[in-house]
């Protein structure tokens, strides 16, 4: 996978948009309770807030703490046959989902009233489709388009 900055630059902001693509259709339709509520507006508007503010987090903090993590589950409680892309996809999402959640409960919910529990709430709804959008999804199709992407400029 990326092995320079500017690699792992391009395959963050491939992930990352992946991902919050999703998950902001995903919470718009859950908040309004239907898909008829999900206008490119409304969609812009928040990838406008969330987007940079996500890629920066992940990019400086998460990722590194993500792989850290990975990294040393592999080593202490894995054996030989864990593919290494699942056991960071996984540490990734554990470490994005809270940060992500508490980001769009603060800057798009604009909640500073009872924020733990909004943050609670936001999480449990989100973590579980989260998880299963990277592992199933985003993850595997992300990377395919990274490695034809490398392969063009190689």
């Amino acid at each position: 996978m990326p092995k320079t900055k500017t690699e792992e630059l391009i395959f963050t902001v491939m992930m990352c948009t992946a991902m919050f693509a999703m998950m902001i259709s995903y919470n718009q339709v859950m908040a309004a309770g239907t898909v008829k509520a999900l206008t490119l507006g409304s969609w812009l508007r928040e990838a406008m807030i969330m987007g940079p503010a996500i890629l920066t987090l992940e990019f400086f903090i998460i990722a590194p703490t993500a792989h850290k993590i990975a990294f040393w589950v592999i080593r202490n409680y894995t054996h030989d046959r864990v593919p290494v892309p699942l056991v960071i996809s996984f540490a990734t999402v554990c470490c994005v989902c809270p940060v992500a959640s508490a980001v769009a409960t603060l800057l798009v919910r604009h909640i500073t009233e009872n924020f733990f529990a909004a943050w609670t709430a936001a999480l449990a709804m989100n973590f579980p489709i989260a998880m299963s959008w990277q592992l199933l999804v985003a993850g595997p199709l992300v990377r395919g388009c990274f490695r034809k992407l490398k392969a063009l400029y190689t």
